[in-house]
């Protein structure tokens, strides 16, 4: 098994977990959900300020080279933005501002995020075209399986595949994009966060805020700071 560099990690995140992000989020307008109600439950909880949070293990299989490789983290989903941490790296994302620590090196970099500009938004990462992934439900052994396929071939990912257990809990991701590559995500512990609810877990206070480790050099490429293009 190949190792995984902290970009790799990045890129293969974007493949898997984040398209499972999307779906729930509803940030991909090219994702229609009126033929899977799971799907549309999914997002109405985001659109009331639930929380959803799940570990995972995201395993990249490459169709010519038989390679595969992994990686581990956490993540949560909520309609602010969202917040995935790995071994290697911490990436959130709220609003305008994407905010992103390297571990190896100990930088953060702060940028404007545009999801129209960013390779590894949701909505990029499923289609670039409205209208053009057909969503449905289909009943599985413990719950449902949202399936999505790409009417363009050359949209980036070609199949999704979400299984969700009862109580809208997605365990299982998978992607296959147009060469075959597939990517299978494994949401462990899912459950959806109440904030100030009492009992359960508790949501993390600055959730979708980075907060810069001690001696990390700061990297600020946002306009507005004059740090931009």
């Amino acid at each position: 098994m190949m190792a995984l560099t902290p970009s790799a990690a990045r890129a293969q995140l974007a493949v898997g977990v984040l398209a499972a992000a999307a779906l729930l989020l509803g940030t991909a307008g090219s994702v229609s959900g009126q033929d899977s109600p799971t799907l549309e439950r999914m997002r109405d909880r985001i659109s009331m300020g639930q929380i959803y949070y799940a570990r995972f293990e995201s395993v990249y299989f490459d169709s010519f080279t038989l390679d595969s490789s992994v990686v581990q983290g956490t993540l949560w989903l909520g309609e602010e933005g969202y917040r995935v941490e790995t071994a290697q790296q911490t990436l959130v994302v709220s609003g305008t501002v994407s905010q992103v620590w390297d571990a190896d090196r100990n930088r953060v970099i702060l940028s404007d995020y545009r999801e129209e500009e960013d390779d590894f938004a949701p909505s990029v990462v499923l289609s670039d075209q409205d209208d053009d992934m057909l969503a449905s439900d289909v009943r599985i052994a413990g719950g449902v399986a949202v399936e999505l396929v790409s009417k363009d071939p050359y949209a980036n990912l070609r199949e999704i595949r979400l299984e969700v257990r009862r109580g809208d809990l997605p365990y299982r991701a998978t992607s296959v994009d147009p060469a075959d590559n597939r990517t299978v995500t494994r949401l462990i512990g899912s459950s959806w966060l109440i904030p100030g609810a009492p009992g359960g877990r508790v949501v993390p206070t600055g959730l979708f805020t980075l907060e810069i480790p001690p001696g990390a050099e700061v990297v600020d490429l946002r306009e507005a700071t004059g740090g931009g293009p």
